[in-house]
C-alpha cells in the first residue's frame, strides 16, 4: 500500500524522495522538520518508518551507488557517504543563481560531473577541471 511520507513522518513540504541505491526498502527526501526553516535530508526504513536525519541544511541533493551529492544552504556542492559520514567540499566557491528562492535539481553523475539546473533555467557544469554557467 502506498504510504504519505507527510502523514508518516510529520514533516512539513517534503520533496524529492529517492529509493537507495543498496536497500529496497529505504527512501530518502527532504523535509523540514515542523517550525523548521531550512529543509534536511533524512532516510527512512519503510520497516520501522522512524525517520533518521543525514544531513542539515540542504538545498538538493543526488544518490550514486554510494555517494550523496547534495547542495548547502550556501550554495556549495559537497558530498558524503550514505550515512551522511565524511562530508568534503566538491567547489570552492558558492554557485551564484540569479534569485534565491529558486528551486535547485542536482544531477550527479560521478565524483567529477555534477550538473546544477535551477527553475529558471540556469545550467551550472562542475567537473573536476572547472565550472561554467550555460
Amino acid at each position: 500500500d502506498p504510504i504519505s511520507l507527510l502523514q508518516t513522518t510529520q514533516f512539513s513540504e517534503v520533496d524529492r524522495a529517492r529509493w537507495s541505491p543498496n536497500s529496497q526498502n529505504v527512501i530518502y527526501f527532504l523535509a523540514k522538520p515542523k517550525n523548521g526553516e531550512q529543509k534536511n535530508l533524512y532516510r527512512m526504513d519503510l520497516s520501522t518508518n522512524a525517520p533518521e536525519l543525514i544531513l542539515e541544511g540542504v538545498r538538493t541533493y543526488d544518490l550514486s551507488s554510494s555517494t550523496i551529492y547534495f547542495m548547502g544552504q550556501n550554495n556549495i556542492i559537497y558530498k558524503a557517504n550514505l550515512d551522511g559520514k565524511s562530508e568534503s567540499q566538491l567547489i570552492l566557491t558558492p554557485i551564484d543563481f540569479s534569485s534565491s528562492g529558486e528551486k535547485i535539481r542536482l544531477i550527479a553523475y560521478d565524483d567529477n560531473r555534477q550538473a546544477i539546473i535551477s527553475d529558471a533555467g540556469e545550467l551550472y557544469v562542475h567537473t573536476m577541471e572547472k565550472r561554467e554557467k550555460f
